[in-house]
């Protein structure tokens, strides 16, 4: 994610000539997502969950394969596709707190907010993703929780730095 995308690209080849498995896929699809193949990354993530399902891969590997399989279609806009790849990691690995917060916000978008509302404080009780919370306190928002919203501002502005620097900037940045 530093531009470097030729010796990315040579790296990652590298990677693949000696080993295909689900995390070699998965970091070869950010990489052609990073540079305008969305088709190709999402095609790759296919190729990962399904290596992954079919092989003894850990199921957190296979769960976070599908998980940005499911961010991919989100940023896509296909959001049935989105829900089915978080569904999907959750049913690998129960409350796994990035499928949570993935289906939490497809469900804000759809505006089933009791639902993302539900996935989102699911995600938030990890203490690792701080994106999840700051979504939450907007939909808190959008659904008149406003004292609870504020909750969850305070909480990300004690401990945004700590846990995701470039998240609490954009946070500071848009507040």
């Amino acid at each position: 994610e530093q531009g470097k995308y030729a010796e990315a690209l040579a790296t990652y080849q590298r990677m693949l000539d000696r080993s295909v498995d689900e995390r070699t896929l998965v970091r070869a699809a950010w990489l052609r997502w990073l540079t305008g193949d969305v088709d190709g990354a999402i095609e790759l993530d296919r190729q990962a969950v399904t290596i992954g399902s079919t092989g003894r891969a850990e199921p957190q590997a296979v769960a976070a394969a599908m998980e940005e399989l499911g961010r991919m279609y989100f940023m896509k806009g296909d959001l049935t596709q989105a829900r089915a790849q978080y569904d999907a990691a959750l049913l690998r690995v129960p409350g796994f707190a990035a499928a949570l917060y993935g289906r939490g916000v497809v469900s804000a978008v759809e505006g089933k907010h009791e639902a993302a509302i539900a996935d989102l404080k699911a995600a938030v009780s990890s203490g690792q993703l701080l994106g999840a919370q700051w979504e939450l306190a907007r939909v808190l928002e959008r659904v008149g929780r406003s004292d609870e919203a504020r909750q969850h501002h305070a909480a990300i502005e004690r401990s945004g730095e700590r846990l995701d620097r470039r998240t609490f900037a954009l946070y500071l940045a848009t507040q």
